[in-house]
């Protein structure tokens, strides 16, 4: 039997062996902070989206609505709806070129404008005017970009950027709320307007087919009225429920969630 004291040493020993590893802060291994600062090593497994289905419906329940259903209106041989969504491609593809068509005539009248105003400043006489033009071009491009950047930031930060990857990602099943607005359409526009003509080192190829999207998609769910019957129509004869009409006077919106068409860049 060991001794009294070399017991007690050993419970003491013990204890405070205890005691330092329960306070003794533990730090993070190298492997740990290199996670936390680079993400995990491995990529995920499981999908984090769900691409939108493009392919029509084909089972047996879909078949009998379709035999149950009676024979829809023809117009030269096509639907009310396929026509519709001919009419629609159609217009989009022409508001998407008058877009461009403004939007280019804008950027060149805006350069021809300032390189007018600074060589009028070079042709007068006197010393120091090459500075003066320089400072004038200098806070002009800066007025421009300052305007462009408090819109996208403070009205429709949804225009920021080139556009074209949130619309990729739209289309491959990636909710980007509000990314297809008219106030997005609206913003994008001025925005690049503004960026060109300041000098900035991009262009219109991008913006246009985030531009091309929005207007695509503004067509699709526009509203319209019927004021002979009262009630709110869609543009293709969908009825809205009265609870609707209401939330839709009040809020005096045409637009609803956005499925858009792809949109056309500029050639």
């Amino acid at each position: 039997m060991e001794p009294e004291h070399e017991q007690h040493g050993l419970l003491k020993s013990a204890t405070f062996r205890q005691v330092t590893q329960r306070h003794t802060p533990q730090l993070p291994s190298t492997e740990d902070i290199l996670t936390k600062v680079f993400g995990t090593k491995n990529a995920p497994t499981q999908r984090v989206s769900e691409s939108l289905d493009y392919e029509p419906v084909q089972n047996k329940i879909f078949y009998k609505r379709m035999k149950a259903a009676k024979e829809k209106k023809h117009l030269f041989g096509y639907t009310g709806h396929t026509f519709a969504k001919f009419l629609i491609t159609i217009t989009s593809g022409l508001l998407t070129g008058v877009f461009a068509v403004a939007l280019s005539q804008l950027v060149h009248h805006s350069f021809e404008w300032k390189n007018e105003y600074v060589q009028s400043i070079l042709d007068e006489p006197g010393e120091g005017r090459i500075w003066i033009a320089f400072l004038w071009h200098c806070a002009y491009s800066c007025l421009l970009v300052s305007f462009a950047v408090a819109l996208v930031q403070y009205w429709a930060p949804q225009s920021a950027g080139a556009g074209v990857t949130l619309v990729m990602a739209y289309l491959n099943g990636n909710h980007v709320p509000n990314l297809l607005r008219l106030r997005t359409l609206v913003a994008k526009f001025v925005g690049t307007v503004f960026s060109v003509a300041a000098g900035l080192p991009m262009g219109p190829e991008g913006p246009m087919v985030h531009m091309g999207a929005c207007v695509a998609s503004v067509i699709t769910y526009a509203q319209c009225t019927c004021l002979r019957t009262g009630r709110w129509l869609s543009c293709f004869g969908r009825r809205r429920l009265k609870s609707h009409e209401q939330q839709m006077l009040e809020k005096m919106k045409v637009l609803d969630d956005i499925v858009s068409d792809s949109g056309e860049g500029q050639g």
